[in-house]
Order: C-alpha cells, then sequence, then structure tokens
C-alpha cells in the first residue's frame, strides 16, 4: 500500500511527532538534548520555521511550530540528517527512526494567541 502524499500548507501551524525505533533512543544524555536544540535552531533559521514548543522524550519528539514557504518534510528531514550526523562520533545510532514523521495541522482559532 503506498502512502499517501503529503499535503503542504504554506504558513500553516503543525504538531510534528518523530518516535524512534522499538530498540532506539534519540536521547541517552542532557548533552545529547541540547545537540538536538542546535539543530532545530540552525534548521528553522535556514527554512524560515518559528518553533513554539518541543518536548524531548527519550523516545519520542514532539515540535509545534509555524511552518514557512519550504515543504515541511525537508525541514524535518534537514534537522533529522544533521542530528545524527553530528551524534555519530558520540554513539553508534544505526536505525534511530521508526517511521516518517507525522504531520499534524492544527487549526488556529481565537485561543490560539501569540505570547
Amino acid at each position: 500500500m503506498a502512502r499517501p502524499v503529503r499535503i503542504h500548507i504554506p504558513n500553516s501551524t503543525y504538531l510534528v511527532q518523530l518516535i524512534a525505533r522499538k530498540e532506539a533512543v534519540f536521547f541517552a544524555s542532557d548533552g545529547e538534548r541540547l545537540l538536538f536544540l542546535d539543530c532545530l535552531s540552525e534548521a528553522a533559521i535556514r527554512y524560515r520555521v518559528r518553533v513554539y514548543a518541543f518536548a524531548l522524550m527519550d523516545r519520542s519528539i514532539l515540535i509545534f511550530l509555524r511552518n514557512s514557504d519550504v515543504r515541511l518534510t525537508k525541514f524535518v528531514h534537514t534537522l533529522i540528517v544533521s542530528y545524527i550526523n553530528r551524534l555519530k562520533p558520540i554513539r553508534p545510532v544505526e536505525r534511530l527512526i521508526r517511521d516518517r514523521h507525522r504531520e499534524i495541522l492544527v487549526e488556529e482559532q481565537t485561543l490560539f494567541l501569540h505570547v
């Protein structure tokens, strides 16, 4: 069964989820979390993505963001590749991510206010 095509809606708010494989963890230390945040910051600047919030758990990552005119898939791919490449000298990271990332479009209503 083919994967569904991702629909790109520029300047929209999304919740992005990354899940680690069963035997893997994203972060073995706080230093690895800081490394990921560096990669997140660089990718956000490069692709003009505004990050509102994030949760960096051992086996899952949640990022609440607003995309730009660049496809969100490109941003997430750059983020993951950058993190994995920087993590390789620290520890083995074969097959870290379980599957494609999940993008959940968030409807903006009056409850969503800029802080």
